[in-house]
């Protein structure tokens, strides 16, 4: 096959068809290596105020889901005399809507943290419209080790839209 032409198969170069426990513990093993390592176990920038968080949070090539799992321990987690939200459990606080999008459906946990959502797509494709305009912050990282430039170029796109 010609260099310049990719099948479908090729968007995403590590595998993606089927439950593979050793993937998905190197995914979360990755996760945790850049929260510590490029991130000062963060899971969110510092100049983002978390209160500002209320109109959806997006995880693109979110994998298992453990970032945004962590994101919503640490929504609950908040202490209310700073301003922000806090709760002792997801079923009296309403966290902002929290969706994960990746190619890997495999990849998604059995039973998903209550109040998240995954939703199965390939980000280099446009986003149903019903989220467009949605999102107050959109994570993604790692894709540009995953996906063409090309792809990576749509993919941003896509996501520009997501946000509102």
């Amino acid at each position: 096959m010609p260099a310049s032409v990719e099948s479908e198969d090729q968007t995403y170069v590590l595998s993606h068809r089927s439950k593979q426990t050793e993937e998905h513990e190197r995914l979360n093993r990755q996760h945790n290596l850049i929260q510590q390592t490029f991130l000062n176990n963060q899971l969110i920038h510092p100049s983002i105020p978390l209160s500002s968080l209320k109109g959806g949070i997006a995880d693109i090539g979110c994998g298992t889901g453990i970032w945004l799992q962590e994101v919503a321990q640490c929504l609950l987690s908040l202490d209310s005399d700073n301003g922000t939200l806090a709760s002792a459990s997801p079923t009296t606080t309403t966290l902002p809507s929290l969706v994960g999008f990746d190619l890997n459906a495999a990849a998604f946990p059995e039973n998903p943290t209550p109040g998240i959502h995954l939703v199965q797509h390939d980000c280099t494709k446009p986003f149903d419209a019903r989220y467009h305009g949605q999102f107050d912050l959109v994570n993604i990282r790692g894709l540009a080790y995953a996906i063409t430039e090309e792809k990576l170029s749509r993919a941003l796109d896509n996501a520009l839209l997501l946000l509102s």
